[in-house]
C-alpha cells in the first residue's frame, strides 16, 4: 500500500471512455477499484453506444454500488469518436475540480490496471514536482503487456513488440524532436498534472489521436518521464478502436499497404500538429524545432533527409526511422 501521506492525499480523475464496451467493461472498472492509491473519482461518458443498453447497465450497476464513480452518460450526443470523448471528459473533470491541484489518468473500456499503476506514476511526478514546483508540466507514462481477449499474453512488452519504445537514454530533453513524427506514448498509461491538463484542451480538429498531442505538448513545455515496466495489461481484439500493430506482423501478414497508408496519413498529420503546436507555444523554448520540422515541407525530399539528420528527427528504431525517411521522400 501507498505509505506516501502527500501520495495519499493526493486527488486523481480519472477518464474512461466508453462505447459498445460491454464485453471487457467490468474487468476494467474492477482493476480500477483495486488500486492501491484510493483518492479517486473516475468520469465515464458513453459515446453513444449502440449495444442495446448493455453498456449503460453495466456502468450503473458500478454507480450504484460504488459512490466514488461518477457518470455522465450523455444520452442525447451525437456519437463524439476517442478524441473528442476524451477531451470532453477532460474538460468536465477540470470544471468540476474547480482547482490548481489534481491530477488525471486517461483509461480504455477494456484493459486491465496492475494494482500499483496510479501508485507508481503519482509517486513519479510527485518527486519531479517537489524538485522543480508544482507549475511545470509533468506527463508519465509506461510499457503495456499485451494479452489477447482471453487475458493470454502476447507480448510483456508492448514497446518490444512494436518496436516504437522512448530512446533508451534518460535524457528527455529533446523528445519533441522525435514526438514531431513518431509518438510512443500510450494514452491508457498516462498519469498528468494539472498543469498539464490545462495546456492540452481544446484539441486541434485533425489531430491523429489524443495520445500523441498531450505527448508533445508535455515534451515541449515540461517534462515527459517513463516507467520502464508495464502498468497495464492492453487487450488486443477484433473490435479495438487502436490496436498494437508489429512491422513484422504487418508485413508477413501481407498487411504491408495499410502500414503504408496509415504511415502516410500519420506523417501528414504530423505537420498539422507542429503548425498547431507553433500556434499556442510559440514563445517555449523548444519552439525552434517546430518551425524546424515544418521546413521539410518547403524543401526537395533529398534535402529533407538531409535536415532530418541536422535537426536530429531521429526514433529508436532503424526500421521506423528508415520508414519515416521513405515517407518523407514520397510526401
Amino acid at each position: 500500500m501507498n505509505n506516501c501521506t502527500h501520495c495519499i492525499n493526493s486527488h486523481i480523475s480519472i477518464l474512461l471512455a466508453t462505447y459498445n464496451g460491454s464485453r471487457f467493461l467490468r474487468e476494467q472498472i474492477d482493476s480500477i477499484i483495486e488500486q492501491s492509491h484510493q483518492n479517486w473519482i473516475l468520469f465515464i461518458r458513453d459515446d453513444g453506444s449502440n449495444d442495446n443498453g448493455m453498456t449503460e447497465k453495466i456502468i450503473n450497476e458500478y454507480f450504484i454500488h460504488h459512490k466514488k464513480i461518477i457518470i455522465f452518460v450523455d444520452k442525447s450526443s451525437v456519437n463524439l469518436g476517442i478524441n473528442k470523448n476524451f477531451e470532453w471528459l477532460l474538460s468536465f473533470a477540470l470544471k468540476f475540480n474547480n482547482s490548481s491541484k489534481g491530477y488525471y489518468a486517461f483509461a480504455d473500456q477494456d484493459d486491465i490496471w496492475e494494482k500499483t499503476k496510479l501508485e507508481d506514476s503519482l509517486k513519479k511526478i510527485q518527486e519531479v514536482e517537489r524538485a522543480e514546483g508544482e507549475s511545470i508540466p509533468i506527463l508519465v507514462h509506461s510499457d503495456l503487456t499485451l494479452i489477447d481477449q482471453s487475458e493470454k499474453i502476447i507480448h510483456p512488452s508492448f514497446y518490444t513488440y512494436q518496436k516504437a519504445g522512448p530512446p533508451n537514454h534518460q535524457d528527455y530533453a529533446n523528445l519533441i524532436n522525435t514526438l514531431l513524427f513518431h509518438n510512443f506514448v500510450t494514452g491508457c498509461t498516462t498519469l498528468f498534472n494539472h498543469s498539464l491538463a490545462k495546456l492540452i484542451i481544446p484539441f486541434p480538429a485533425e489531430i491523429s489521436i489524443h495520445d500523441w498531442w498531450i505527448a508533445q505538448i508535455a515534451a515541449l513545455t515540461g517534462k515527459l518521464i517513463y516507467l520502464p515496466y508495464s502498468t497495464i495489461n492492453y487487450r488486443q481484439h477484433i473490435d479495438n478502436q487502436i490496436g498494437a500493430l508489429s512491422i513484422k506482423n504487418a508485413i508477413f501478414k501481407k498487411d504491408w499497404i495499410f502500414l503504408w497508408k496509415r504511415g502516410q496519413k500519420n506523417l501528414k498529420t504530423s505537420f498539422y500538429h507542429a503548425s498547431e503546436l507553433k500556434k499556442r507555444f510559440a514563445s517555449e523554448k523548444h519552439s525552434h524545432i517546430l518551425d524546424c520540422y515544418l521546413h521539410l515541407l518547403e524543401v526537395n525530399p533529398l534535402k529533407r533527409i538531409f535536415l532530418c539528420y541536422k535537426y536530429g528527427f531521429f526514433c529508436k528504431s532503424k526500421i521506423r526511422q528508415l520508414l519515416f525517411f521513405i515517407r518523407l521522400f514520397f510526401l
